[in-house]
C-alpha cells in the first residue's frame, strides 16, 4: 500500500470512529425553563465536548419598554450531569460571553448559538441534565430528557 494510500485510510477510520462515538440529542424534551423565548435545538455529546445548540427569538411583547435586546453567555452557565456534577462553560459560538453583548433589534429576530462544555458521561439509556446560567435574567433548562436509541 502506498504511503498515501495508509495515510487516507487513517483518516478516514479516525473520522468514523469519531463520528460514531458522537451522540446527537435533537430537540430534547425537558420539564422546565425560566425564560421563554429560547428553545433548545439540540444537544451533542462527542469525546471532545458537550455541545448545547439553543436559538434566542427576540419577543417584542415580552420586551413592551425595549426595541431591542442583547443576549450574551456569563460565565455561570453550567450542566449538572445525571451525577449532580458541574460542568461549566468553556467556549461560546455565536454569541460572546459576558460582558460583550450581541443585540438583536428586530422583534421575530432569531440567534442560533452554541454553548460547549466538557464531554459528560451518561450512566444509561435514559439519563437527566440540567443547563444552568445563574442569574436572574439567565437561561436555564431544567430537567433535559436525554434518550439514547440503539
Amino acid at each position: 500500500m502506498s504511503p498515501f494510500k495508509f495515510i487516507l485510510s487513517a483518516v478516514i477510520m479516525t473520522s468514523l470512529a469519531t463520528a460514531a462515538s458522537t451522540q446527537v440529542y435533537p430537540l430534547p424534551d425537558y420539564k422546565d425553563q425560566n425564560l421563554k423565548g429560547v428553545t433548545l435545538e439540540k444537544i451533542e455529546l462527542t469525546p471532545k465536548a458537550t455541545i448545547v445548540h439553543m436559538v434566542y427569538t427576540h419577543d417584542r411583547e415580552s420586551d413592551k419598554f425595549m426595541s431591542q435586546t442583547w443576549i450574551c453567555a456569563m460565565e455561570s452557565f453550567h450542566i449538572v450531569d445525571p451525577n449532580g456534577k458541574k460542568h461549566y462553560i468553556e467556549n461560546v459560538r455565536n454569541i460572546p460571553m459576558c460582558p460583550g453583548r450581541k443585540y438583536v433589534t428586530r422583534p421575530g429576530q432569531k440567534v442560533k448559538f452554541q454553548l460547549y462544555f466538557p464531554p459528560i458521561e451518561l450512566p444509561g439509556s435514559e439519563n437527566f441534565i440540567d443547563i444552568i446560567e445563574e442569574d436572574e435574567r439567565g437561561f436555564s433548562f431544567y430537567k433535559v430528557k436525554l434518550v439514547l436509541f440503539v
